[in-house]
């Protein structure tokens, strides 16, 4: 075999994925080895990387730099005595090294052999009692670690997580910590699966930077230039707004959360719901975080890249950067074994609760992955957009999300993190004089943390199977000081009385004004129904035990009355737990609609009241057919297709919208509406109500 033939057989082989995965435990021969190679006419210089995993099991990686390999995997490692052998894993040829150890264990030679030729090799470990103390350090480092992330599990009650943490392109630790499944006792691993909530736009935002890199979009055009349809209530907005503005929450809107949380509806029809959303602020005057945007986004990646979000993430990211676990599909999340349950803290204990769907707004937040696969995502995130030596993110894609683009927190929480910028999927600020990028997720049952130091090449993931859980946030700074080597802070003691009180206040008494001796103006049936709106969806009053409960997808319950018509959810455990309903009347003292506070920025969100099912029945409506006499004016209701009609001689159709039984009102004309009259199931006579006055009409014999 050539020389070129060999160069090329190990880069035909080349391997995505490093094996160093677990913290090591330091023999003799670990550590860093240089050498060659003497292939004919070359001496071919090599990297060599050992270590042994925490159960003696020896790991390692070869650097090839003529070849621009780096990190290729090593496989068969055995140490017997003074012999050595190893081989590069997944190379043609199966290029393997035979050698022996000097007595100082300072030198390794031997024979190198690929393809059924053989080599001599040399490697020696430069400075190996400066490795070796530096190997002491780095384990000790990693002990203390270890003893910190358990000790705070334990404090906080937290009942699994999955932690990973390197440096540079090295894994220092990937591993788990407690339980995935409290009731059978399983504990968390390596591979355990967790929801990482938010952490999922970030992958978000480096799909539409790999988009940028193909040509296929601009950062700065307008997303009408690729979506024509694209709408917002603000029509400034939407022509104006950009793929920038759509991953750094500065659209101009608040979260409005509940349009898609538990609606179960596909990307296209979140997609069009966009334009019933309200405003709280100007376009680009303020960072307002908006999960929709980041739908916007997945919806947009998929209609220039041909294939689903789903399919993409997984094809652009997850299987060059070797993420074999990771998932989009909750389903597919439910069907892994080795997969953390979700729990939550309820009434001071913890307990476990149901998945979440986030269903068509899965690119803000319906990632699943492990300690092992966030590993291979935070060596990624410190580089420059390459992956094992081969592109993947250009540099300038990958400096643009992580750079600042609008003012988060310009208020000190603490005076380690002065103010708080978003770049694009990332938060950043300083801590402690260093430049820290991150990102935290939150959805049912589970609760992330991503972070990066990057000028220190420093990055960690902490992954939990507990919901609203403070632990992966400040674990994340007490690990930072460690590998900083600054003074530790005791971050749980700083958070701990905050969480306490904001505890206090959701069990204590509910002290907003309440106005007492009042009585609803109306009898309870009266509340009861269907009501719309054309972004949340719909609501139901329903009665339950003699009471007014709110069906509201998953998240109502049970409402009681507060003063007029106002009401209060009362469901401990539910989403709108606290959440006041208040209805409201029309001029003619029907229950006409209901508004509830779903965002806290935004004003009440309205739900129309719908006529009963029957209104709606073609079957049910022939009943309001026929002609009739208006001051001897001839007037023609009839069924056209699903909908009534009505027709005064001489003018064009209107269509009849159904308000109430025998009530409806004409469809874009504010102001009027058609009651009909029966007696005995006869029909009487018709009113129509316009702005000018109410006027009867009696029906013409046939």
């Amino acid at each position: 075999m050539r020389k070129s033939q060999i160069l090329r057989s190990i880069l035909v082989g080349f391997c995505l994925s490093s094996c160093l995965w677990v913290t090591p435990v330091f023999a003799l021969p670990t550590g860093e080895w240089q050498g060659t190679i003497q292939i004919p006419g070359q001496a071919l210089e090599v990297v060599v990387h050992l270590r042994q995993n925490a159960e003696g099991v020896w790991q390692g990686s070869i650097d090839i730099p003529a070849q621009n390999s780096k990190n290729l995997p090593l496989s068969a490692i055995v140490l017997d005595k003074q012999k050595m052998r190893f081989s590069i894993a997944g190379i043609p040829g199966n290029p393997s090294f035979d050698g022996e150890l000097n007595p100082e264990e300072s030198e390794l030679k031997g024979q190198f052999s690929q393809g059924g030729q053989t080599f001599a090799f040399a490697l020696k470990r430069p400075n190996a009692e400066a490795q070796l103390q530096a190997a002491a350090k780095e384990e000790a480092l990693i002990d203390s670690l270890r003893e910190k992330i358990e000790q705070r599990r334990k404090e906080w009650k937290t009942p699994g997580l999955g932690v990973a943490l390197v440096k540079g392109d090295r894994v220092l630790i990937a591993e788990g910590f407690g339980q995935r499944n409290l009731e059978k006792k399983l504990p968390v691993g390596p591979d355990t699966l967790f929801a990482i909530g938010s952490c999922t736009k970030a992958f978000t935002a480096s799909l539409l930077g790999i988009l940028v890199d193909q040509g296929k979009l601009d950062w700065d055009a307008p997303i009408q230039t690729y979506l024509p349809d694209f709408r917002l209530k603000q029509s400034f907005a939407s022509e104006h707004l950009t793929t920038r503005d759509l991953l750094t929450h500065r659209s101009g809107l608040p979260r409005h959360d509940l349009v898609w949380y538990g609606a179960e509806l596909d990307r296209e029809a979140l997609y069009q719901r966009l334009k019933y959303l309200d405003f709280t602020a100007d376009f680009r005057n303020q960072f307002q975080y908006q999960n929709l945007m980041y739908m916007t986004a997945g919806y947009l990646a998929e209609k220039l890249g041909a294939h689903s979000w789903e399919e993409q993430i997984q094809t652009e990211l997850f299987e060059p950067l070797g993420m074999k676990r990771s998932l989009t599909s909750l389903s597919a999340f439910q069907q892994e074994p080795d997969h953390a349950l979700p729990y939550a803290k309820r009434q001071n204990q913890i307990k476990r609760i149901p998945y979440r769907s986030l269903a068509g707004a899965a690119p803000a937040g319906a990632i699943h992955s492990s300690a092992r696969d966030m590993a291979q995502w935070l060596i990624f995130n410190l580089g420059k957009g390459n992956w094992q030596e081969k592109p993947l993110l250009s540099e300038s894609s990958l400096k643009e999300l992580h750079s600042p683009q609008v003012i988060m927190n310009s208020h000190a929480s603490y005076p380690e993190i002065p103010y708080t910028l978003y770049g694009m999927g990332w938060m950043i600020h300083p801590y402690r004089g260093h430049q820290m990028i991150s990102h935290g997720g939150n959805i049912d049952g589970y609760s992330a943390l991503v972070s990066l130091l990057p000028e220190k090449k420093i990055g960690l993931v902490i992954l939990s199977n507990q919901e609203h859980d403070p632990l992966p946030s400040l674990l994340s700074m007490e690990l930072s000081d460690l590998l900083l080597e600054l003074e530790p802070l005791d971050w749980s003691a700083r958070i701990k009385p905050g969480m306490e009180m904001a505890e206090k206040i959701v069990k204590g008494q509910d002290l907003r004004t309440r106005v007492p001796n009042t009585h609803p103006s109306h009898p309870l049936q009266d509340y009861l129904g269907t009501y719309h709106h054309p972004a949340y969806g719909e609501l139901k009053l329903e009665s339950q035990a003699g009471k007014l409960r709110l069906g509201y997808r998953d998240l109502g319950g049970k409402i009681e009355h507060w003063h007029y018509d106002t009401f209060v959810v009362k469901e401990p455990d539910a989403i709108l737990d606290k959440l006041w309903v208040h209805f409201l009347n029309n001029l003619e003292g029907d229950i006409q609609s209901v508004e509830l506070k779903l965002d806290n920025l935004a004003e009440a969100i309205r739900f129309e009241r719908q006529a009963p099912p029957e209104m709606l029945n073609p079957a049910f409506l022939k009943r309001y057919q026929g002609a009739f006499d208006l001051a001897g004016i001839r007037v023609e209701i009839s069924l056209k297709g699903e909908h009534l009609q009505v027709r005064a001689s001489g003018q064009p159709a209107f269509v009849l919208e159904a308000v109430k039984r025998d009530l409806f009102k004409l469809k874009d004309l504010e102001g009027y509406q058609v009651r009909f009259e029966f007696q005995a199931e006869r029909l009487k006579r018709v009113i129509f109500v316009q702005p000018n006055g109410s006027f009867e009409a009696k029906p013409l014999k046939p």
